[in-house]
Order: C-alpha cells, then sequence, then structure tokens
C-alpha cells in the first residue's frame, strides 16, 4: 500500500512540474515507469505474438529454452536482434500464461508438421 502511495505522490509531483517547466518532465516519468510483461510484444494475432522491435516470434525463444535446453544467455547469444531481457521476458510470459502458451506453441508445432507433409 505505501508503495502505491509514493507513486501517486511522485505522479502529482511531475504533474505539477510538467504544467510548470514543460512537456520534457513528464516524459521523463513516464519512461521511469515499469514496463507491463506485455509491452515486450506485439500481439498480431492469436497465433502470432512477436518480441517488439524484432520479428522473432515466441515460439522460436520457447522453443530453444524447452526443447533445446538453452540457457537465456545461449538465445540471447544467437539472436543479436534481442536483448536478454526480452528473452527473459518472453520465459516469464510463458511462466505467467502456461495454458494459452502451451496451446499456442502446440499448435506452432502441429502447424510445423502439416507444412512437412
Amino acid at each position: 500500500m505505501m508503495i502505491l502511495q509514493v507513486d501517486v505522490w511522485n505522479l502529482c509531483y511531475y504533474i505539477v512540474h510538467y504544467i510548470l517547466a514543460g512537456s520534457k518532465v513528464f516524459d521523463n516519468y513516464r519512461k521511469n515507469q515499469l514496463m507491463k510483461l506485455e509491452d515486450y510484444f506485439n500481439f498480431l494475432a492469436p497465433n502470432d505474438i512477436r518480441l517488439k522491435g524484432t520479428r522473432i516470434g515466441i515460439e522460436t525463444i520457447l522453443y530453444d529454452f524447452i526443447y533445446r535446453s538453452k540457457t537465456p544467455e545461449e538465445i540471447f547469444q544467437t539472436y543479436s536482434s534481442l536483448t536478454l531481457e526480452q528473452v527473459y521476458a518472453t520465459i516469464l510470459y510463458d511462466l505467467h500464461n502456461q495454458e494459452s502458451v502451451n496451446q499456442y506453441i502446440a499448435d506452432w508445432l502441429e502447424w510445423g508438421r502439416k507444412m512437412q507433409e
């Protein structure tokens, strides 16, 4: 509860300074806010979730992590367009949404099998 009160006071502080000093102060406040887990991803379709700023789908990272037993650091080193933070965010997203992500991966694997036939 105390954390919420501190955030409200910080927001009030920045709003007052925004009014007095201009938009740059408020922009700095927004940049310093914690990202939500979903902010790391582009949800293009129910079967197409990609990491923001890349063309890499979550299935690519999760396949390497789950089926190839690669560490987050190894995955990060494999894909130059990713940050280590994005790799960990993908794994965390999987842990928070296991049922839907498991279905997402199963559908992706089934689609891959059909394409090989």
